[in-house]
């Protein structure tokens, strides 16, 4: 009866296997990073069809509401970008529409108006 043959590792081997399982946790990481910037780009789409809706049935057009609707598009547009891209550095998001009037009033001590 034949010996059995035991599987011979050399550092070769060992080498292919590590960079084998680099791999593979690589691509886990990359796909939970996607699956991440795929809820945040259809919550910004979801967030700029609602501010769409509230900017319609508004009785005047506001300025605020055109600013809310354009800067959720741009957030859903740079999350489904990078939901194929995740390997890619992002940056930071802008600031929301009203943010820097705000932190100014504040800054100057007046007492921060809420909108309508």
């Amino acid at each position: 009866m034949p010996r059995p043959r035991f599987v011979r590792l050399s550092v070769r081997t060992c080498m292919w296997l590590v960079a084998c399982v680099a791999v593979l946790i690589w691509g886990g990481m990359m796909g939970v990073r996607s699956f991440g910037f795929r809820r945040m780009a259809s919550h910004a789409t979801e967030q700029a069809r609602a501010w769409r809706d509230i900017a319609t049935r508004r009785p005047r057009p506001d300025r605020f509401y055109e600013e809310c609707v354009e800067w959720n598009e741009g957030l859903a547009a740079k999350y489904g970008r990078a939901m194929w891209h995740p390997w890619e550095r992002l940056g930071p998001d802008p600031p929301a529409p009203g943010w820097v009037e705000m932190q100014a009033q504040k800054a100057s001590g007046r007492q921060v108006v809420p909108m309508d």
